[in-house]
């Protein structure tokens, strides 16, 4: 009786670390595209940033000219 418990749970050892190993194996398959997609989300909201940036100095200089013409 002892003996077939000890091979149970020598199964189920093994079981278990087979599913550990599937699991990193499968963790760092993902890792890479992750960072990937990380990047490239990343690059549009910096696009953006800098175009809001473009824009505001824009109207800021519209704004200046507009200031200058209703002078003459």
């Amino acid at each position: 009786k002892f003996l077939r418990r000890f091979a149970l749970v020598a199964e189920q050892t093994r079981c278990m670390s087979e599913v550990l190993q599937y699991q990193d194996q499968t963790s760092r398959y993902y890792a890479e595209p992750m960072n990937e997609l990380e990047h490239m989300n990343s690059t549009p909201g910096a696009l953006l940033h800098y175009l809001d940036n473009m824009q505001a100095k824009v109207e800021e200089r519209l704004h200046t000219i507009q200031g200058y013409l209703s002078w003459t």
